[in-house]
Formats: C-alpha cells, structure tokens, sequence
C-alpha cells in the first residue's frame, strides 16, 4: 500500500513538472510597442526589383516569437503584399532584441507587428503613384465585400475600382489584373457569361503582356476564362484554355518549395480538372481525358 501511495505521489508530481515545463515554455504575448522598447537591432526590408519599378510600398503583419537569447524565430505572416513577405521574413531574421525577463530570468515572447516597406528614394510621381495605391487597398476589400451581398453595389464599386486603376502606370498591372478579374467574377456569379469573359481575357491578356508564358498566375487566368467558354456553351475554345491553364498550374505545383502554395495549387487542379474532363468527354477527346484522370488520381 504504501508503494502504491509513493507511486501515485511520484507520478503526480511529475504531472506537475511536465505541465510547469510546458507553461514555462509557451511563448508569453506581449503588445507590439512592448517589443518595440526592446529592439537592439533593426534591419530595413530590402527595396528593389519589381517592387520597386512599380512603385510599390506598403505594411507587412507578421506575427513571430523572440527567443530567449533575443533572436527572431517561428515568422507568421498575417497579412500584407505578397510580393513584400520573403524580403521581410529575410530582414526579420537578422532583428535583435534585448532578452525579455520573468523574476529576472529570459523568458521566450511572442508579438505582432507592423513592418513598413521603406519608402525613402521615391520620385514625386512614385509618391503618387503609391497613394494612389493605397486608395486601392482601401477600395478593393469593399468591391469583393459587395460580391457577396449586393450586387449593384458591387458593380460599382470593383468599376471604381478597376477605373482607379487605369491611372496607374502601365508597368503597375497586377492590380489592374485583379480588379479586371473581380468584374469578370461577378458577371460570372450573375451568368453574364459575354460580360465576364470580356473581363477575364483582359485579365489574361495583361498577365500575359507582363509575365512569363508559364507563371501560376497566367495558368489562373486561362482557367477563369476556360470555365466562362464552358458556361457560354464554347467547348473548343474551353478545352484550349483548360488545357493551357492546367498544364502551366500543374507545372508550378511540381516546381513549388513552398508547401502552402503547392497546397492551393492542387486545390485549383482539383476543382478544375473535373470541368475540364467533362468537356473533353463531351468533345470526344478521350486521349486527353485519359492523362487529365490520371493526373488527378496522382494529386495528394
């Protein structure tokens, strides 16, 4: 009895233990301007390239943890332009900070803050074109907001978008990609199938005008435009785009060292292949629908 009582204490205890090293562990949250007072060492987000030439700037969230020697680790981004992250992940692990303390001991942190793209060296006409910019990050959340809930609204607002846009530079097109193709989703949603295709070959074609032939992106417009031809009744022109699309999707899934964005690329060839398989039964091409079923048999 008395070994069992010594057991049951032991094993208790260790439960303790193990749960105080967990808490002990867990990373502590603090406000933003907490780790601001603590930064030792700060390195700006490098600015250039494509971003840059189109005048690009902006804020990236990230959300990460300080260690407790004060280095950065475990980075997750919480919003912000895709094309800022790798340049602020990258300056983000060089950051420094003076160890946080609990009774005296380092502690490991963990915050979210705001990383602002340097926007020191721009023209006049860049400054402009940036807050032009940022009138379209304001504008577009509420265009595809409308989506959802009302339409009128929404047409006017993603054509005050897109025409906001239009007085960009030329070399600034991703965003008037998007808002083209925002247009053609709700002329698609609402089956104004000559409407949204008008819109998403516009998409397409400033894709293709900007980018390389076989970039994700292109692959993406071929598959909005393929599943419109489809809905309009146009099967040879659908099974061009489908095949294009999918073919450029599915390269830049195999390419991929990134496994959330090869994730979403099988999600699309999930959605699209079957579409697509359905209009090549109905074509006679079944060759073609051979390959496609195998290809989908082989997504994970």
């Amino acid at each position: 009895m008395k070994l069992l009582l010594t057991f049951l204490i032991i094993s208790s205890w260790l439960v303790a233990q193990t749960s105080d090293a967990k808490k002990s562990t867990a990373p502590l949250d603090i406000p933003a301007q907490r780790a601001i007072e603590n930064i030792e060492k700060q390195v700006e987000p490098e600015y250039g390239g494509i971003a840059k030439a189109a005048s690009l700037t902006g804020t990236v969230k990230v959300q990460f943890e300080i260690d407790t020697n004060g280095n950065t680790r475990n980075p997750k981004i919480i919003s912000g332009n895709g094309m800022f992250i790798q340049t602020v992940l990258n300056a983000l692990a060089k950051w420094h900070f003076k160890p946080f303390l609990d009774n005296g001991n380092p502690i490991i942190v963990r915050t979210i803050l705001d990383i602002q793209i340097p926007t020191h060296g721009l023209s006049d006409d860049e400054k402009k074109t940036r807050k032009t910019l940022d009138q379209y990050f304001e504008l577009e959340p509420k265009c595809v907001s409308a989506t959802n809930t009302d339409n009128v609204m929404a047409e006017k607002l993603c054509k005050d978008l897109l025409a906001l846009t239009l007085t960009l530079p030329e070399n600034v097109y991703i965003e008037k990609s998007i808002a083209m193709a925002h247009l053609g989703s709700l002329y698609y949603r609402n089956e104004d199938y000559p409407k949204a295709l008008n819109y998403y070959l516009q998409a397409l074609e400033l894709r293709e005008k900007h980018q390389k032939p076989d970039e994700a992106e292109v692959g993406q417009s071929c598959m909005a435009v393929a599943m419109t031809y489809q809905k309009a009744g146009d099967l040879t022109n659908s099974s061009k785009y489908f095949k294009r699309g999918i073919d450029i999707v599915d390269l830049n899934r195999k390419n991929s060292d990134w496994e959330e964005s090869r994730g979403h690329y099988v999600d699309e060839l999930k959605y699209t292949i079957p579409l697509y398989i359905n209009v090549l039964n109905k074509t006679g091409q079944t060759e073609e629908a051979d390959r496609m079923n195998t290809l989908l048999k082989s997504l994970k």
